[in-house]
C-alpha cells in the first residue's frame, strides 16, 4: 500500500496502528491524585510545564492523529493503567494509595 502523509510524517497504512498510551484523568487533569503527588515529590514550577506541554503540544497531536487514523479507518488502540486484583495488590505501590 501507499505511504499516506501525516504532515512530514508517512506511515503504511497496512502495517499500522495508533497506540494512545495512558490518557486518563489520572495523568491529565491537575487536580488528579498524580498531580497532587507529583507536586509534592518534583521541583516547582515542572508540574506546570508538564501540563502546558501536555495542554499545548500532546493532546492535540493525539488528536490530529486520531482523526486521520479515524478518517483512514485504520486501527487505533488504548491502554491504561488497571489492576486484575479486586484489592489492587498487583498495581506499584503509588497507584496503591
Amino acid at each position: 500500500m501507499t505511504a499516506i502523509p501525516f504532515g512530514n510524517f508517512p506511515y503504511r497504512s497496512q502495517n499500522t496502528a495508533l497506540l494512545v498510551i495512558d490518557m486518563q484523568r489520572c495523568f491529565t487533569h491537575r487536580n488528579a491524585p498524580f498531580a497532587r503527588l507529583s507536586a509534592m515529590r518534583i521541583p516547582e514550577g515542572s508540574l506546570e510545564t508538564y501540563f502546558e506541554r501536555l495542554d499545548k503540544r500532546v493532546v492535540p497531536n493525539i488528536l490530529a492523529l486520531l482523526e486521520v487514523f479515524r478518517k483512514n479507518r485504520e486501527p487505533v488502540f488504548y491502554t491504561r493503567l488497571g489492576s486484575n486484583a479486586d484489592d489492587g495488590s498487583d498495581l506499584p505501590a503509588w497507584a496503591r494509595r
